[in-house]
């Protein structure tokens, strides 16, 4: 994980801040990261939460071969004001969950 320091950082209220888990519950299906983040002002940190590879994507269609690659200690952010139009798959396993937070 980078470190961020510096004097021109903007803060954000907690209650601007959302967490949450998704989880893939089949390998090559893609599933909504989440229907109700929208609004948001800076975007969303992904990370895996185990050894599997996921793969982010901002329509229902992102597979192993389109999408982003996120893996555990390799978070990813998004730059994104609607986090529901993003989407993760991942191409092996089960019931396997990606973290976020999104602000």
């Amino acid at each position: 994980m980078t470190r961020i320091t510096g004097t021109n950082l903007n803060t954000v209220a907690s209650s601007k801040i959302t967490t949450g888990q998704t989880i893939c519950a089949a390998a090559g299906t893609p599933v909504q990261l989440s229907s109700s983040i929208d609004g948001l002002t800076h975007g969303i940190y992904i990370t895996a939460k185990d050894s599997n590879t996921y793969f982010i994507g901002v329509s229902s269609g992102v597979t192993s071969s389109t999408g982003f690659t996120v893996k555990a200690n390799e978070p990813a952010f998004l730059p994104i004001k609607d986090g529901s139009a993003v989407y993760v798959v991942t191409a092996s396993g089960v019931d396997k969950a990606i973290s976020w937070i999104a602000y």
